[in-house]
């Protein structure tokens, strides 16, 4: 039975060119002019240079500009300028679509070779919606990209204060009394599954959500 993968003409680290064979997910010969006969697919890598997955240990992958139409954003050069500017343009213009954003960044890091992301997902005013979009864009994306996240209460850490409404606590208040969450460490809300209906979605499809 061939292998999956042969990858012709790869420039290795010591600069000489070489073929990498490739046999469910792993590397499993390196030489010289490998018989194109031992795989079904072969990809001509031109000589470039083969490496192992990127790890991207730090984005926001449900808050981004990129695709988007043009904003204009106030940016601050401090931590509690930059929460001041990210209030007044979400008070401006509403919570941004996660899931899409989710998408887009996803899609980035592996058209660049990553396939490792840490991602930071923000709660606090809008409650788990963040979170929730981006346990369903990881779910979509799980074949091709380890993703893990740190969900944050940045607004509540900066205002907890000042502002006792914005801290981590009063948000899950907020979002309890609108969506209920299901008991347990491990809710169904963050499996997958719709809180509004009780039903677990459809896993996403390789397209974007609109």
């Amino acid at each position: 039975m061939a292998a999956q993968l042969l990858l012709q003409h790869v420039k290795t680290p010591s600069g000489v060119c070489a073929d990498i064979l490739v046999e469910a997910g792993r590397i499993v010969r390196i030489a010289p002019d490998l018989p194109p006969s031992l795989a079904d697919t072969r990809l001509d890598a031109e000589g470039h240079m083969a490496a192992p997955g990127f790890v991207n240990a730090h984005i926001h992958p449900a808050q981004t500009f990129v695709g988007g139409p043009w904003v204009d954003y106030d940016y601050a050069d401090t931590v509690p300028g930059r929460a001041k500017a990210e209030a007044e343009y979400l008070a401006k213009h509403g919570r941004m679509n996660s899931l899409r954003n989710c998408y887009v960044q996803f899609r980035e890091a592996i058209r660049r070779g990553t396939t490792h992301v840490r991602g930071h997902i923000d709660v606090g005013v809008f409650g788990l919606a963040e979170l929730e979009d981006a346990a369903r864009a990881r779910e979509a994306f799980r074949d091709v990209l380890d993703i893990e996240y740190v969900a944050m209460p940045s607004n509540g850490i900066l205002n907890m204060k000042t502002d006792p409404e914005q801290t981590i606590a009063a948000a899950l208040r907020q979002y309890r009394r609108g969506r209920p969450l299901r008991p347990g460490p491990r809710s169904r809300a963050l499996r997958g599954a719709d809180p509004a209906s009780g039903r677990r979605t459809r896993r996403q499809s390789g397209s974007a959500p609109a």
